[in-house]
């Protein structure tokens, strides 16, 4: 099985790690936080479309739909003139026929408790360097959880400045 390490347990690198080991490939998360960042806090992040359909394909659409912030109406303020008060369900169709806005903490708590019996997941640590070309690459991390470890593939969710060639 030809391995792969992502960077970030947030929202892309558990989603992307489900969806690389459901077409067999062993999937590694490496997450500079020392635990995952969930909970009630966090902006809220919308899904869209593609996004509801990603979720729906993965099986977690109940528990997402459940969670939703169940906002109705969002209030725009404005430098001259009094604030516009937006019904949200009516600006969201103008955009997808499905929409769901759910917190940022509670999004990542549903797909890491999705797939962490499935996906290893290595906290407290982040790729510092990689090396190699194509299929063999050589990832070293900032803590010495495995330092040095072979993989196939390394996938980068906004990796940091010094790793951008």
């Amino acid at each position: 099985m030809a391995r792969v390490l992502i960077s970030g347990a947030s929202v892309a690198g558990p989603v992307l790690a489900y969806w690389l080991r459901r077409f067999g490939f062993e999937p590694t998360v490496v997450e500079r936080t020392p635990a995952l960042r969930h909970g009630l806090g966090g902006h809220a992040v919308d899904l869209f479309g593609s996004g509801v359909e990603v979720v729906r394909r993965m099986g977690l659409w109940e528990q997402i739909h459940e969670a939703r912030t169940r906002t109705t109406i969002m209030t725009l303020e404005r430098r001259r003139g009094r604030p516009i008060d937006v019904n949200v369900d009516r600006l969201s169709a103008g955009i997808s026929d499905e929409h769901v806005e759910i917190l940022r903490g509670e999004l990542t708590k549903i797909l890491y408790d999705a797939t962490r019996a499935d996906i290893e997941y290595l906290f407290g640590d982040s790729i510092a360097t990689v090396h190699g070309r194509r299929r063999d690459v050589r990832a070293r991390g900032t803590a010495p959880v495995r330092p040095g470890d072979r993989c196939r593939r390394v996938a980068l969710d906004c990796p940091p400045a010094r790793l951008r060639p």
